[in-house]
């Protein structure tokens, strides 16, 4: 049985949207808001270092996974798990924003830099987590749908299940989420740097616990207290929309 066409129309669409929306922000923006290459270029660097090495390294010390996937935290202490990866990656990624615009502020200063970094941040996040799956999930759907069995057959059969079985929403609401996170990190990039750049330092820590909050549907749908996706999404949508609400009214002068 082949992946359905909705799918694979499902795939391509997130697989778009994973790539083009940072290209596209930053390429509208940029005349508007002055917005410079080299402070994206560090978001999507210091992205890298704090959230997908020096982040995952903790992960693998404190959370110590096993070979099956269960976290012994998670069952033990759920509540102390929660905490602990909704502030770790709040705690990594705002500290990384944090140093970088304290770096960059005698170079590169003003609003355009903390939406540069927001789009250098989030879009290398986007690029990585969720385009890279979907332009991997695309080669596989080719090879089951061309009929290549060698290919096919060298695959993992729970991969090949998932593709014909999941329902084809699914893999868009990743396009959806990362619309939305793309958005997150921006309006994360402009308080913290409000923080740095007018030395109100609570900002900082402010950023952390919004940052905490937003990861939180997401981990109590790992948890199985939230199963539909849809509801995790429009949590992180109301999130997302009050924090770019509120800071648009703190901080519209500054545009």
């Amino acid at each position: 049985m082949p992946v359905s066409n909705a799918t694979v129309v499902c795939v391509c669409i997130s697989l778009f949207i994973s790539v083009s929306v940072p290209v596209i922000l930053f390429f509208v923006l940029r005349k508007s808001f002055n917005l410079k290459v080299v402070p994206v270029i560090v978001g999507a660097v210091v992205f890298i270092i704090f959230a997908l090495l020096l982040e995952q390294l903790l992960h693998s010390i404190v959370l110590q996974p096993q070979s099956d996937g269960t976290i012994a935290l998670m069952s033990k202490y759920p509540v102390l798990f929660v905490l602990y990866c909704i502030f770790a990656a709040g705690i990594f990624e705002e500290t990384a924003r944090f140093l970088s615009f304290n770096l960059m502020k005698k170079s590169y200063d003003g609003f355009g830099t903390a939406l540069s970094y927001g789009i250098g941040h989030g879009g290398i996040e986007s690029i990585l987590l969720v385009g890279t799956a979907m332009f991997s999930n695309l080669a596989i759907i080719a090879a089951i749908n061309s009929g290549v069995t060698e290919i096919v057959s060298s695959l993992p059969l729970e991969t090949v299940i998932a593709l014909k079985s999941t329902p084809p929403t699914l893999f868009l609401v990743a396009g959806v989420e990362r619309i939305m996170a793309i958005i997150l990190q921006i309006s994360l990039s402009v308080l913290v740097w409000k923080s740095v750049s007018e030395k109100k330092i609570l900002f900082y820590p402010l950023a952390i616990v919004i940052h905490a909050v937003a990861d939180l549907p997401a981990i109590l749908a790992q948890m199985g207290i939230i199963s539909n996706i849809w509801i995790v999404e429009a949590i992180v949508f109301v999130i997302v929309a009050l924090t770019v609400f509120g800071e648009y009214k703190l901080f519209k002068k500054a545009v």
